[in-house]
């Protein structure tokens, strides 16, 4: 889930549902007796537990919020169509029950998909208790690379009609424009972004769209289930399904997949500019790595996580360099955005500052090959 990578005290909160519309829609659109419903979370999208008189958590209502318009997200309708066409055997995710677009039930369109057991792994978050050990950490790792192959491996022609087809270069010259657009809202200018956007436009491979890709496929939106040993219950958080070029996803995944020993690029240019507070934070990190697992033994490397997802899939992968820098710039992009949305409506936001150069001088260390793969 995207919100949950949002630097510490930067999401927004959403007012409760109306309860007696809503659950009068759920029971004649489900044909079932709807006996509650409570808000779950109240980020990017406010979602919210649907209990039946049947099963207290049968069904699960997505909503995006108003900054949910922009920063390459996709509608909900989009995004419920993309989980329509998702079927066995591929990736399993929610399956979806109904799209709402009666702005009169819940003050804008909503889509219902149902429950799904477990709970993706948070940003900052070890394994479970019980499973920090080396087997589940290596297992957790060959999960995600798995479920990221078999995506990539679905017939993208069944979403033609429902997703864009864009090729690399294309993509990245719209992430760039994002990102451009958003500095012009904030005034802010990090000129590490400036440098690595340079080195991309320079470097971007022709590479055709031929996979539907996730667009946010980290470990926070990968529910895991954990009895004796962990497993993939399915694949979130859909509002960013896109038809692209399958490396860009796995470069994001990668940018994030810090290791045990790798080398850290110096932060004091960050400590010079921006409050301790938030360079603290952030050096913890960097320390830590996104998801600590990650930097924990018995972790797959980045390297292993490649060669697992070429030979599932049978492609090569190449061009490292480019696809982990632009998994960095598309992080960025998304930051930059959520920043000028803060600002626009009137909330302190500085701190956003701190954390985008932070991602654009990750960025610089991966083109100039200080963070090799």
């Amino acid at each position: 889930m995207l919100a949950s990578a949002l630097p510490r005290g930067m999401s927004d909160d959403a007012p409760g549902p109306d309860t007696d519309r809503l659950e009068s829609y759920l029971a004649e659109t489900l044909g079932e007796r709807v006996v509650d419903t409570a808000v779950m979370e109240a980020g990017l999208n406010r979602v919210i537990r649907v209990a039946t008189a049947e099963d207290p958590r049968a069904y699960v209502i997505r909503q995006p919020n108003s900054d949910r318009t922009d920063h390459g997200f996709v509608d909900v309708a989009t995004e419920h169509a993309v989980m329509e066409r998702l079927e066995p055997p591929d990736v399993p995710a929610p399956k979806a029950v109904s799209l709402c677009e009666d702005e009169s039930v819940l003050g804008g369109p909503f889509s219902v998909i149902e429950y799904l057991d477990g709970d993706g792994i948070d940003w900052g978050d070890p394994l479970p208790a019980g499973h920090r050990d080396e087997e589940s950490r290596m297992g957790v790792g060959e999960l995600l690379a798995d479920r990221l192959s078999e995506l990539h491996a679905v017939d993208d022609e069944r979403f033609a009609g429902v997703c864009e087809r864009v090729d690399t270069r294309t993509q990245l010259d719209r992430t760039l424009a994002q990102f451009e657009a958003a500095t012009s809202e904030t005034g802010h200018e990090p000129a590490a972004l400036e440098r690595v956007a340079n080195w991309l436009g320079a470097n971007a491979p022709d590479r055709p769209a031929t996979a539907l890709v996730h667009g946010d496929y980290k470990p926070d939106n990968v529910f895991f289930t954990w009895a004796d040993r962990p497993r993939v219950s399915g694949v979130v958080d859909w509002e960013t399904a896109k038809l692209r070029d399958p490396r860009t996803e796995l470069g994001y995944l990668l940018f994030y997949w810090r290791e045990q020993g790798g080398p850290s690029p110096s932060l004091d240019d960050l400590a010079e500019r921006h409050p301790d507070p938030v360079v603290a934070e952030i050096r913890e990190r960097e320390q830590r790595g996104f998801w600590p697992f990650t930097k924990r033994p018995g972790s797959p490397s980045r390297r292993e996580l490649v060669d697992h997802w070429e030979d599932a899939t049978g492609l090569a992968y190449g061009e490292d360099r480019f696809y982990r820098a632009f998994g960095a710039v598309m992080l960025a992009t998304v930051w930059e955005g959520l920043y000028a949305d803060a600002l626009e409506r009137g909330e302190e936001a500085a701190d956003w500052e701190a954390h985008v150069e932070y991602v654009a001088r990750l960025a610089e260390a991966i083109i100039d090959d200080d963070l090799p793969l």
